[in-house]
């Protein structure tokens, strides 16, 4: 699942401890660029309300030492939900553990989250907490557009680009939205909007499952976003010589609550 070392996997292996025995619906690797950071071990868990029924919350407080507000917060919300994801990364300014607390879709589309924005249904809630600092986590809203034309999706992240400084992650997004839209209809594919707590940081996320695009096929936009970003080229290679054969299941980027630039490829395990 990992290949982390010390506190970290000792954190992380908190968490494969807590789901084991049960059923996971699914389980997805990613990593993400930042300036002169490659994080690499990130991973996800997925958990149905059969599964996550069975699962000790108190002892998801302790072990991952969830802020209570937030525990308590997000044990309200699994009343009402219908999928539960629990991952974890860590890179060298901290470690983060995230519950993603998936709702049933709304009957009817809501406002988006920016002005502007197609109207959306709020699917999830994110929280997500550094387990060595004991502040309350961080609550994110995502918002989910469904059945965009490859138009309609280009309008949408353009909204955002502007607030991506460097202009190489911009062409990196556009390329390999592009290339994934050559085989599939973009139409297939599910945009969701990301807002953090109250503040106006927005980032995005498109889901391109089925284009079913090997990570091989967008090496070379990569590897030029890495750049841009100082990225360790030999660390992305290792990284995409390991898993060049893993389809494409997300691509994310905007900037971080530091305001920095970020990219983010989820891919199957």
């Amino acid at each position: 699942m990992h290949q982390l070392k010390g506190d970290d996997a000792s954190w992380a292996n908190a968490l494969l401890r807590l789901v084991a025995g049960l059923p996971l619906y699914g389980v997805e690797k990613s990593f993400k660029l930042g300036p002169a950071e490659l994080l690499r071990d990130r991973f996800l868990l997925g958990l149905k309300p059969d599964a996550y029924a069975r699962l000790d919350l108190d002892a998801l407080r302790t072990a991952l030492a969830m802020p209570e507000r937030s525990f308590a917060s997000m044990a309200a919300d699994l009343k009402r939900a219908n999928f539960l994801g629990l991952a974890y990364e860590s890179g060298a300014k901290q470690r983060v553990f995230k519950a993603y607390v998936e709702f049933p879709v709304p009957a009817r589309r809501q406002p988006g989250p920016t002005p502007g924005s197609v109207a959306a249904h709020m699917i999830y809630h994110g929280y997500k907490w550094d387990p060595d600092r004991g502040e309350d986590a961080a609550l994110t809203q995502y918002w989910w557009a469904p059945q965009l034309t490859l138009a309609e999706i280009g309008a949408c992240i353009a909204r955002h680009q502007a607030d991506i400084k460097r202009a190489e992650v911009r062409a990196t997004v556009q390329q390999i939205i592009a290339r994934c839209a050559r085989d599939c209809d973009a139409r297939q594919f599910q945009y969701i909007e990301a807002r953090e707590g109250m503040g106006s940081r927005v980032s995005y996320d498109l889901n391109v499952y089925p284009a079913a695009l090997p990570l091989a096929e967008i090496a070379g936009p990569l590897k030029n976003a890495a750049l841009a970003l100082a990225v360790d080229p030999l660390a992305l290679e290792a990284l995409l010589a390991q898993s060049a054969g893993r389809t494409l299941g997300h691509v994310s980027a905007g900037t971080d609550r530091h305001g920095q630039d970020f990219l983010t490829i989820y891919h199957e395990q």
